[in-house]
């Protein structure tokens, strides 16, 4: 329920940001906060569709009013973008500027998709196998490729790497990094031996060390209340449509 305490929290927020940022009020972007803020805590099924154009300030519309919302309940939120570079501009550039201004406290995380992290299984398959089957389940490896994949096993066990692609110093060939990562029809799950390693990781992939929840979806996550499964469940989360994603915008 929407609730007096809350409404304030919410405009109070909402009108701190546009102090500090020098912004005056648009009507568009205070009907989207609230329409986003009396969906949210509606009866289902909670469902909104907004339209805006690039650059009118659609992330502070349902950031601003879904955060304080999923704080009050409990709850955590997640933000589903259609590419990497919207997730990053969120996650760089947009929540930190909330946190500055918005007089708000949240932490958030960016989990991507499986191909942007390590597989630990086909990483140690590549060292530990390749010189030792006559018929070689791989491509022989070079001298710089077993260079490369024990750096990052070191990397990874001494914890100066989280296992994501985009955080390696210098990058990594296309065509190497294929060989040591996975996708959802080769991943084993929680069924694989490097499992708990793998996950005892996942915490270090996030922006915010405090909170280890993530998903193996293309989704920034920015929780509110710090979960203690991985990965979270539908049921507790509150969940909102990021710019031009490819998805449907539902809530839990």
């Amino acid at each position: 329920m929407l609730t007096d305490a809350l409404k304030a929290e919410i405009q109070e927020a909402y009108r701190a940001w546009l102090q500090a940022r020098g912004f005056r009020a648009r009507r568009g972007q205070r009907e989207m906060v609230a329409q986003v803020a009396r969906t949210l805590t509606g009866d289902a099924p909670r469902i909104l569709a907004v339209e805006a154009g690039t650059g009118t300030g659609k992330t502070a519309g349902y950031t601003l009013p879904a955060i304080p919302i999923a704080r009050a309940l409990g709850k955590s939120v997640i933000v589903s973008s259609a590419t990497v570079a919207l997730q990053e501009q969120v996650v760089l550039r947009d929540l930190p500027d909330l946190q500055r201004n918005a007089g708000i406290r949240f932490t958030f995380a960016l989990a991507k998709g499986r191909g942007r992290y390590v597989c630990l299984k086909r990483l140690d398959d590549r060292l530990r196998y390749d010189d030792q089957q006559e018929i070689p389940l791989f491509d022989a490896l070079t001298e710089d490729g077993t260079a490369l994949y024990q750096s990052m096993l070191k990397a990874f066990a001494d914890r100066s790497w989280d296992g994501e692609l985009d955080s390696w110093a210098g990058g990594v060939d296309e065509q190497m990094w294929r060989q040591v990562t996975t996708d959802h029809r080769g991943c084993a799950n929680n069924k694989c031996g490097f499992s708990p390693i793998w996950l005892s990781g996942v915490g270090r992939c996030c922006r915010s060390r405090k909170n280890p929840s993530t998903c193996w979806t293309r989704h920034i996550i920015f929780p509110i209340k710090p979960s203690s499964t991985l990965p979270p469940g539908p049921g507790c989360l509150r969940r909102a449509v990021g710019s031009r994603t490819l998805l449907p915008c539902w809530a839990a």
